[in-house]
């Protein structure tokens, strides 16, 4: 760590004189005022650059929508802003001096940092900076081992910037149309795991891919799923006991980590990173139904940043949703599934005349199941000194659902229909309600 912070404060220092400086994070220079350059004419003291990736040893593509973060240490404010189409940012309304720490930050490329970064009064700074792609190290107990010796698949998913253009509330949902390796469907008429869904990685079962938060184990829930659906006789994480707009990235090793976790991660390994912004906020409301009018969704989802001491932050999460069951019925067949009567139609069409009732009576819905969400999330992290930090973070969620399971009959099960309340049969609701919590506290020594 002593030696990180070193680096960086030369860095600083040769910033100063104009020259072109190599970092283990990539390039970075510092170049004058152009006007052929300059984003526009800007007024006052302000700070530009463009953002360029790494093509092999020449830097040449622009990066679009990297995350650029000015922090002046005199008061602790801090601005963020993207770059544009063409990998150009702007700060404009700076205080004249500094010392200014510029963090640049794109998924899938290592993040950039240059501290002491002084402006001039009523001048535009330019800078330049070059990012390297990022090799994510996922799934390690070792202290040793370092990003640059992973080289393994890794999938790095920007949720924070997903969740606002994705059309979809759930976690699970999210990746599933994102990474490939990554599976989660909801399932109809299996009980519990119509309200839990099972997830999985590289089609293996639920209970071997490994989930982590924030580099550590996420708990497994307590439902055991049967009858025949995804994940059956395994227990698997939900991973939907998490609000979303709380998660900065999640990054998906696809490639088995059994030898570093155990059998728990012979499908590979989830890393749920949370949001980590000590200022600043977002609100989001989503909704909309399926194409045939049902399984109406609404979520509303508010996130908030604190600054705790000098360079410690406390961001807090609460979403609440509602999703509506979607059905999708079927007609009867009397040779197939019939309602009083078992291989003998006439006998079954008589029997439905004398109850006055046809088929349309006893359509088996089938569909998603009608889940509330109340979710809350916080991240913190407070240092003490250079050497010693503590950090927490933990989750709640409450969830009540109602699912349907398959019509018990005459025809089928006449033992199980008690014809003094149901002498027609009846279809069961399978109801939930569901605690899920969990907290996390340490110390970096």
């Amino acid at each position: 760590m002593a030696h990180f912070t070193l680096c960086y404060r030369v860095l600083g220092l040769i910033l100063s004189t104009g020259l072109t400086i190599s970092t283990a994070h990539g390039q970075a220079r510092v170049i004058l005022p152009d006007p052929v350059v300059a984003i526009s004419s800007v007024v006052g003291t302000s700070l530009s650059g463009q953002i360029v990736a790494a093509d092999g040893a020449t830097p040449s593509v622009s990066l679009v929508g990297a995350s650029v973060t000015v922090f002046y240490l005199a008061t602790g404010t801090r601005r963020t802003t993207t770059t544009n189409e063409i990998g150009r940012f702007m700060f404009s309304g700076l205080v004249a001096g500094g010392p200014y720490i510029v963090q640049v930050q794109q998924p899938g490329f290592r993040t950039q940092t240059i501290t002491d970064v002084y402006l001039k009064a009523d001048e535009t700074t330019a800078l330049a900076m070059t990012l390297n792609p990022e090799t994510v190290a996922v799934g390690t107990r070792r202290d040793d081992r370092t990003a640059l010796e992973s080289a393994v698949p890794v999938d790095v998913v920007d949720v924070a910037s997903l969740v606002r253009t994705a059309p979809q509330t759930d976690l699970t949902q999210l990746l599933q149309y994102t990474v490939s390796a990554f599976n989660s469907t909801r399932q109809t008429a299996a009980g519990g795991s119509d309200h839990v869904d099972p997830s999985n990685l590289r089609g293996l079962g639920t209970d071997q891919m490994l989930v982590l938060v924030n580099g550590k184990r996420r708990h497994t829930t307590a439902l055991v799923n049967l009858l025949g659906n995804r994940g059956v006789g395994s227990v698997g994480t939900d991973l939907n006991t998490l609000p979303s707009l709380g998660v900065e990235r999640v990054e998906v090793l696809r490639d088995g980590a059994a030898a570093q976790y155990g059998s728990d991660a012979i499908a590979g390994v989830m890393n749920i990173n949370l949001k980590s912004d000590n200022r600043g906020g977002s609100v989001l409301l989503n909704t909309g139904l399926t194409s045939e009018g049902d399984g109406l969704a609404t979520l509303l989802g508010i996130n908030k940043g604190f600054r705790l001491g000098q360079k410690g932050f406390l961001n807090l999460t609460a979403d609440a949703d509602y999703r509506d069951r979607t059905t999708r019925g079927y007609t009867r067949n009397p040779l197939v599934s019939p309602v009083f009567v078992v291989n003998n139609p006439a006998r079954e069409q008589a029997a439905l005349m004398a109850a006055g009732k046809t088929y349309d009576d006893f359509v088996q819905r089938n569909g998603d199941a009608r889940v509330r969400n109340v979710r809350g999330l916080f991240n913190a992290r407070v240092e003490i000194s250079e050497a010693l930090a503590f950090y927490g973070f933990g989750s709640y969620n409450f969830r009540r659902g109602q699912a349907n399971t398959p019509w018990v009959l005459l025809a089928t099960q006449p033992n199980e229909v008690v014809k003094e309340f149901f002498p027609y049969g009846y279809q069961p609701q399978v109801n939930t309600r569901i605690h899920d919590g969990a907290g996390t506290v340490g110390v970096v020594l």
